[in-house]
């Protein structure tokens, strides 16, 4: 049996409808998305897609595109009332219309120019999510074929947008659970610090009453240097702080801000290099977040340690996985010699480690350092 011309066009329809939900995580984003591939997809000159309101009682348009007359801007909320609306949503069946003979109970916009409308449930099994519609300038024939397709569409922008609304609340909570973790940092690196310096303050007082004005220098001059290190650990937790955590701006965008800002803050030579391709990969928020984060950790290390005057970050990907790599011609060390707590290297493995990847560290005394991420494909995307 050969599959016939129209259901191979509508097959690849579904399937360009589909890849709208891997673009983005935001369901307005995704909604334009799918609302462009539905006028391909049925040849119509307007489409739209509404989302049931909390209260279940109101479809808000969550976006339109197409040939939009005027009046039409004027229905972004519709009640569940309206027309055969409240039919559509309890039975789960598409409607369709014709707007020069309608039904009775459908409702028409003012001083209409399109002939022919229909819209179909989003379904996710058995809710109800909200609606799309298709619309037609000249008269449109609906075969009981194109009704059985409306419904299959309208599952799988369901599907897509429910997808959508689960990946917003997963990233919300990793961003959450990121800055969480960002704040402890930051207690753990300052609160040391100003203790410190509490002590040395209290040294020189007793120095001063005791008039003893060598070990007053001393006090002072360490109150001088751990106030100075107070100052540039901030400084750098606030870098941190701005580095980007969520999707809007994509890795490549993220990683390519973080090392401009560096370049930029540092006076550091740093090169960036994307390999063939990597900029049209597609990665989830969470392999953002922490390659992101491990590249500003990196970077912060290069500041504290390294004495460095060149940095070359590289980020690269192929069928096996995501890499990226952080070198410098610093002065180096022995990795074998420091403690895996130190350097953030604990955290940026445990970051890795979170992605089911390896981070690995070479480096030697006048080497310079390389430090490379590796994370499997299966848990990129």
């Amino acid at each position: 049996m050969v599959m016939s011309t129209s259901v191979q066009k509508r097959l690849k329809d579904l399937i360009k409808i589909g890849e709208s939900l891997v673009w983005s995580r935001c369901p307005e984003v995704i909604s334009e998305a799918t609302v462009n591939a539905l006028i391909t997809a049925f040849d119509c000159d307007y489409a739209s897609v509404y989302l049931l309101d909390v209260t279940g009682d109101y479809l808000i348009q969550y976006v339109a595109c197409g040939d939009i007359p005027k009046h039409m801007h004027k229905d972004d909320r519709l009640s569940i009332t309206t027309g055969r609306m409240l039919h559509m949503l309890t039975t789960h069946q598409p409607l369709v219309m014709d707007f020069l003979n309608p039904d009775p109970a459908d409702w028409i916009p003012e001083g209409p120019v399109f002939r022919s409308a229909a819209s179909a449930p989003l379904m996710v099994g058995e809710d109800v999510l909200g609606m799309f519609t298709i619309v037609h300038k000249e008269y449109y024939h609906w075969q009981e074929k194109d009704i059985d397709y409306l419904l299959d569409v309208g599952k799988l922008l369901g599907i897509t947008v429910q997808h959508a609304r689960i990946a917003r609340k997963t990233t919300d909570l990793e961003i959450l659970l990121e800055r969480k973790r960002l704040s402890g940092e930051i207690h753990d690196n300052l609160s040391q610090l100003i203790s410190s310096l509490n002590m040395s303050t209290e040294a020189a007082l007793l120095s001063w009453e005791e008039g003893n004005m060598d070990w007053l220098r001393n006090d002072l001059e360490r109150i001088r240097t751990t106030s100075r290190e107070a100052a540039r650990t901030l400084r750098e937790e606030m870098l941190s702080l701005r580095t980007p955590t969520n999707e809007t701006k994509g890795l490549i965008s993220g990683v390519r801000e973080c090392t401009q800002r560096f370049k930029q803050q540092w006076g550091i030579d740093t090169e960036l290099y994307l390999d063939n391709g990597v900029e049209t990969l597609i990665v989830s928020t969470q392999v953002e977040l922490q390659f992101i984060r491990i590249l500003h950790e990196s970077l912060a290390n290069i500041i504290r340690h390294a004495v460095a005057s060149r940095v070359r970050v590289v980020l690269q990907g192929d069928t096996n996985g995501l890499y990226m790599q952080i070198q410098d011609n610093g002065r180096g060390f022995d990795p074998e010699a420091v403690s895996r707590e130190r350097l953030g290297l604990r955290i940026m493995r445990e970051r890795a480690e979170s992605l089911g990847g390896v981070l690995r560290v070479e480096s030697g005394s006048g080497l310079g350092t390389t430090i490379r991420v590796d994370v499997p494909w299966y848990r990129s995307t």
